[in-house]
């Protein structure tokens, strides 16, 4: 087991007692055995992504725990309009532009992982249909099949289950694609609000001033869609 995964074990540990929980409560609440989830904090098994999805609901901050990054999750007015919009993937399409030419210019293109979320942005945007989040960070990615399961460390019959979401990743696996893709947990422990948490991440990212110019810009979009 690697030594970032000990680090997420600690922090997990550390923020049940550090919160006054104990292991009985936890569990209690996960709907397992005090024995199982004992056995899951000293690593002798490993998270499984059932158990993540419910920590996560209950506002235990996975997106930290895996990747020691915060994620201020709100709900922009850019995610409002995107959401009251006649013709939303079109919108969602300027939003992904506007996005990408602003955060070029900034000192946050440093980063990989926010590179990756305006690709991953732009990449949902533009498809007729949507796909599984792993199918999405492979042609983010620009990678075959084989390369991206070598990457995150799985064998491709396993890939391919996880592409077709027949099965779900556990926290090491998490941990192995953050580290080689940039995608956070959070994407994939709360699926049905990808495009609102990739938003929300960029647009805390974006002068006020810039804010107000892209609200213009979807504004003015909108009415041009209106037609």
């Amino acid at each position: 087991m690697c030594d970032k995964y000990d680090v997420f074990l600690h922090r997990m540990a550390e923020y049940r007692t550090k919160m006054d929980i104990t292991q009985v409560e936890v569990s209690d609440e996960l709907g397992i055995t005090q024995s199982q989830l004992s056995k899951m904090e000293l690593g002798k098994t490993i998270y499984s992504f059932k158990v993540l999805q419910c920590l996560y609901a209950q506002k235990w901050d996975i997106d930290y725990f895996i990747t020691g990054k915060k994620y201020n999750y709100v709900v922009s007015e850019v995610s409002h309009m995107i959401d009251e919009a006649a013709e939303k993937t079109e919108l969602l399409q300027l939003v992904a532009w506007a996005f990408e030419h602003v955060l070029q210019k900034s000192n946050a293109w440093n980063e990989a992982d926010i590179q990756f979320e305006v690709r991953l942005l732009k990449q949902r945007a533009h498809v007729a249909e949507a796909h599984s989040l792993l199918y999405d960070i492979k042609v983010v990615s620009g990678v075959s099949q084989p390369v991206l399961a070598d990457k995150i460390g799985v064998n491709i019959k396993k890939y391919r289950l996880l592409e077709r979401n027949k099965i779900n990743p556990d926290a090491e696996l998490l941990l192995r694609i953050y580290e080689e893709t940039g995608c956070r947990p959070g994407l994939w422990l709360d699926p049905d609000n990808v495009d609102k948490m990739i938003i929300s991440d960029l647009w805390q990212l974006i002068p006020p001033q810039v804010q107000e110019e892209i609200l213009l810009l979807m504004k003015q979009g909108m009415s041009v869609l209106e037609l």
